[in-house]
């Protein structure tokens, strides 16, 4: 009798780690979207100038940038479960020394503390989702999901965390997250199983830190020029500090590009992650400040109208996959770009003449544009670098996009006290790094092209 034919029967996906590490992830994007909301109120309360304000967020910026290559080694070598767990308790309790702050300095050292956590927490969950599902299609499923509950946390961060900034007052967005890590922190323990992996080089961490002091003298620079004289020697002396370590860091890359390590398309990737930063991220921060100088709305008002920033960065990023095959990589970015360019020159217009809906309309178009290239830039980074280094290409991503910010940030802040009171500047200068991205991009398709051309038949 012949044997019937077999089946095979799928594994299940587990749900209740994709739930877990799904909530890590909408706990610290939460936490950024609602205080860009909140950044006037705190600003008031603890009396602190525009650098001020700046440094609130540029501190965890950094502090997260720094330790994302440490973190991403301990995760490896120690334990990841262990790891998320530590992240989970160091950003429950720096959150609560954020919400009894009474002064900027300790809200700013507080935040550094934080942003710590994220990093331990955003290395943990990477890399958790890729050992518990090991599998490419349910790889895919489970970052799928993720992005998509990260979405969330920006489409609700601004909303929710203006409701609680008005209803409470700001240190709300910060007690908030105690509990939330509480209850994560037995989930997880229970749930989770421990899950180590080899290694990773820490070759290339000294770069990274290189890196991040020389934004440090950046960012001083910046913030503080304005008030202490641009000719000052605590101006001047960080910035000359700072342009010396990133030619030393340009020496060092250029060595690796003569191994062939990095490709120019990569390398493209690396500056328009920053400059999509600087185009759309920073503008998040300044954009409640201008809601509230221009329309005088209040936290909740504001929380709503930010919806037209952050609703596309959940509904186009499915949309960007299907274009970038059809269109290219570099036409693609060349275009989300465009969208940012476009939408930032309407909020420079709008500072002249306040006018709700064309600042709405400008908003619209900077989240569309950010929308449909963001997912497919952290694409870039793995896609682009060589097999051996992808993770240490993902790292670099998440890195670079954090000092571009932080910078960002600094340099808005800075345009913001120098060149216009109302805000032209700081979105002026948020259209020109995006209109910068245009050009790399469209540098990056002629490239592909004349790659495709060179190749053999």
């Amino acid at each position: 009798m012949a044997a019937g034919p077999t089946t095979t029967t799928a594994t299940p996906r587990p749900i209740a780690p994709l739930f877990l590490l799904g909530l890590a992830g909408f706990l610290s994007q939460f936490d950024v979207t609602a205080l860009t909301v909140a950044l006037p109120s705190i600003r008031t309360s603890l009396q602190l100038d525009s650098a001020g304000g700046a440094w609130v967020i540029d501190t965890y910026s950094l502090a997260f940038a720094a330790a994302l290559f440490p973190a991403g080694y301990l995760a490896d070598g120690r334990g990841r479960r262990r790891v998320l767990l530590s992240g989970l308790v160091v950003f429950g309790l720096a959150s609560i020394a954020c919400a009894v702050s009474t002064s900027g300095g300790w809200l700013c050292v507080a935040r550094a503390v934080q942003g710590v956590g994220a990093a331990l927490l955003t290395c943990a969950t990477l890399a958790l989702i890729a050992s518990i599902y090991s599998r490419r299609d349910d790889r895919l499923w489970a970052f799928g999901w993720i992005g998509t509950i990260v979405g969330v946390a920006m489409l609700v961060g601004p909303a929710g965390g203006g409701a609680l900034a008005e209803r409470f007052g700001w240190p709300a967005i910060f007690w908030i997250n105690p509990p939330i890590c509480a209850a994560l922190f037995a989930g997880c323990w229970l749930c989770l199983d421990e899950q180590t992996g080899e290694r990773i080089s820490r070759a290339g961490a000294g770069n990274v830190l290189l890196a991040v002091v020389a934004m440090v003298g950046i960012v001083w620079s910046l913030l503080e020029g304005p008030h202490r004289g641009w000719g000052s020697a605590l101006i001047i002396a960080p910035a000359a500090v700072a342009i010396l370590l990133l030619l030393v860091l340009k020496l060092q890359l250029s060595r690796l590009a003569a191994h062939e390590y990095v490709r120019p398309a990569f390398v493209s990737v690396c500056a328009l992650a920053a400059l999509l930063s600087i185009g759309y991220w920073a503008t998040l921060v300044y954009l409640p400040l201008a809601c509230s100088r221009w329309f005088g709305l209040d936290p909740a008002s504001t929380g709503v109208l930010m919806l037209g920033a952050t609703a596309p960065m959940l509904l186009l990023p499915r949309c960007g996959a299907p274009l970038a095959q059809r269109l290219g990589l570099g036409t693609l970015f060349a275009c989300g770009l465009t969208a940012v360019v476009l939408g930032d020159a309407l909020l420079w217009h709008t500072s002249a003449e306040p006018h709700l809906p064309e600042m709405l309309v400008g908003m619209l178009l900077a989240g569309s544009g950010t929308g449909l290239i963001n997912a497919q830039l952290s694409g870039a980074f793995v896609g682009l670098a060589p097999p051996d280094w992808a993770g240490m290409a993902s790292a670099m991503g998440i890195t670079l996009r954090q000092l571009g910010y932080a910078v960002g940030i600094a340099l808005l802040g800075a345009m913001e006290d120098v060149v216009a009171p109302r805000l032209a500047g700081s979105f002026a200068a948020a259209g020109f790094a995006a209109a910068i991205g245009v050009f790399i991009a469209l540098r990056m398709r002629d490239e592909q092209h004349d790659s495709r051309r060179a190749a053999p038949a």
